[in-house]
């Protein structure tokens, strides 16, 4: 499932010949190109790991805000996974997870020493729709509004950009789906996902 939506995403979100801006823009003398006051708003994929818990990959929203001089990476599902009884609350579906944020440069390093491939893809998006991407995310990430109830399938890293854009975008992710279908199971992505993975 994290794949089919990083596709779908991938196709109707990435504007033709558009490339992403250096690694960190706001070194000295480095600004973005165009629209200074203008958030860019990149989609970050990582590539599957080693660990049970990193099999599907991983998703996450990168805003660079010059008007807030911030570089972050949104990243949802973080959690402490070494805290007690984390499984047994995991399975009953009890356990929280929440909103990360991290600068860009800590996300790189963490994902550059697990040895995961990261792309990113900047995305198509009016000056509108960026923004509110980036204040949505911001106020998402908020103590009292971060944690919410994570579901392996249905509420991931992958859905929750998905609904987001989503919704700014006026439901055209959904339009562009409806009546479509793989014809495959999540058993059918879960079993593929976990190859070698004996657990």
């Amino acid at each position: 499932p994290g794949f089919l939506v990083f596709l779908l995403l991938a196709i109707l979100f990435v504007g033709s010949g558009a490339r992403a801006q250096e690694d960190n823009v706001y070194q000295a003398g480095v600004q973005p190109a165009s629209r200074t006051s203008v958030p860019i708003v990149e989609l970050v994929s990582y590539s599957i790991g080693d660990s049970m818990w990193s099999r599907f990959g991983h998703s996450a929203l990168r805003v660079i805000d010059p008007t807030r001089r911030t570089d972050l990476v949104y990243s949802f599902g973080h959690t402490d996974f070494s805290q007690g009884g984390f499984a047994w609350s995991y399975l009953r579906h009890t356990k929280h997870f929440n909103l990360g944020v991290r600068t860009w440069e800590s996300a790189l390093s963490r994902y550059r020493r697990e040895n995961r491939t990261i792309e990113r893809q900047r995305l198509n998006l009016s000056d509108a729709q960026a923004r509110s991407i980036a204040e949505r995310l911001r106020l998402n990430a908020l103590p009292e509004n971060r944690e919410y109830l994570y579901d392996q399938l249905l509420d991931n890293c992958a859905t929750r950009i998905r609904d987001l854009l989503d919704e700014v975008t006026g439901g055209s992710l959904r339009r562009a789906v409806e009546g479509s279908g793989l014809g495959r199971t999540y058993r059918y992505f879960t079993l593929d996902a976990s190859k070698g993975a004996w657990p």
